[in-house]
């Protein structure tokens, strides 16, 4: 949320205004509190895709007036254009939006394991070669073919689950902030009513944003606390003069009271109040899907990896004898 003031006329016949924002999409522009000094003016938004036109915009009562444009794209303008007479003007711009779905965070493989199971299957590749031309020049064993052959498959098998087994199987994902409008939240602290405050109800893990605070010439207190005491932050000495102003944030899981004290001087105030709110959701990877895969292809492996060595540990013993008499 972000204030803006100014004027058009017939020496200035626009102003532009063309927030900082990221690039998000399906992007929801928010005209708030809009006041004029009853002069009409023209209300343009200049978007990537589209532009949109609100011609003879003004409060007509003294209450301000809203307006919602849909952009689509992060590349637009909010244009107020001169109409028929000149024109003061100050309204609040909030822009909202979605986010791109993140790419699944990068798998980092783990290091020291891949240099173990490297050597371990190279080691077992020569050995497996020696003793099969060692076979081939002298004798043949049942138990040496049967560990040859499960050896073999049990390491194809581990070799299938490793990519899933060491590879996180899920991620964090953020969604889009939901934000919640508590409205202006203004008035005067004075020698008799130090104290100014509202309260915020129904906010469960929401950071709260005090926007675009400021006084008209002294400084005041703001807090923020829970009635449980699980959030207790204070700003002192607050003194943004208009145009200028200060946001304040705090996070939060209860109920909340904003609240202006005065310091020194009978001093009147303005801000805005939001309430953001974010969601995560826990999303599968690729390796996530393949998990279930991974943990049978791994059951699998390791049996017939210790039915090769056992098959390997008496078969060996009957080839050395051989090998010996030879």
């Amino acid at each position: 949320m972000t204030a803006y003031f100014g004027s058009v006329s017939e020496n200035t016949t626009e102003f532009v205004v063309t927030p900082n924002h990221d690039i998000y999409w399906d992007i929801i522009v928010e005209i708030r509190n809009f006041y004029t000094n009853n002069s009409s003016v023209t209300l343009i938004l200049a978007a990537y895709t589209h532009n949109e036109t609100v011609p003879n915009f003004y409060n007509h009562t003294t209450e301000p007036i809203n307006h919602e444009f849909h952009a689509w794209h992060y590349d637009f303008s909010i244009i107020i254009q001169y109409d028929v007479a000149p024109a003061n003007f100050s309204f609040w711009l909030l822009v909202t939006g979605t986010p791109p779905l993140p790419p699944p965070p990068l798998i980092s493989p783990g290091l020291p394991f891949d240099i173990i199971l490297l050597v371990f299957g190279i080691t077992l590749l020569i050995l497996g070669v020696r003793r099969y031309r060692l076979e081939k020049l002298f004798i043949q064993t049942r138990s040496l073919r049967r560990a040859l052959i499960f050896c073999s498959l049990g390491i194809l098998f581990l070799s299938l689950s490793y990519p899933s087994l060491t590879r996180p199987h899920y991620f964090l994902h953020y969604l889009p902030p939901e934000y919640s409008d508590f409205g202006e939240f203004s008035g005067k602290v004075s020698q008799s009513v130090s104290c100014v405050n509202r309260t915020l109800i129904d906010i469960e893990d929401s950071t709260i944003e005090l926007r675009t605070f400021f006084v008209n010439h002294s400084s005041v207190t703001v807090s923020a606390y829970t009635p449980d005491g699980s959030v207790n932050q204070t700003w002192n000495f607050v003194n943004s003069r208009y145009p200028g102003y200060q946001t304040f944030e705090c996070y939060t899981t209860n109920d909340t009271i904003i609240e202006v004290i005065r310091e020194n001087d009978d001093v009147e105030f303005s801000s805005w109040i939001l309430v953001r709110h974010i969601e995560t959701d826990i999303l599968r990877n690729n390796a996530g899907f393949y998990a279930p895969f991974a943990y049978l292809f791994f059951g699998i492996g390791t049996i017939l990896l210790v039915s090769g060595c056992y098959y390997a540990s008496q078969g060996l013993p009957t080839l050395s004898k051989m090998t010996n008499n030879q």
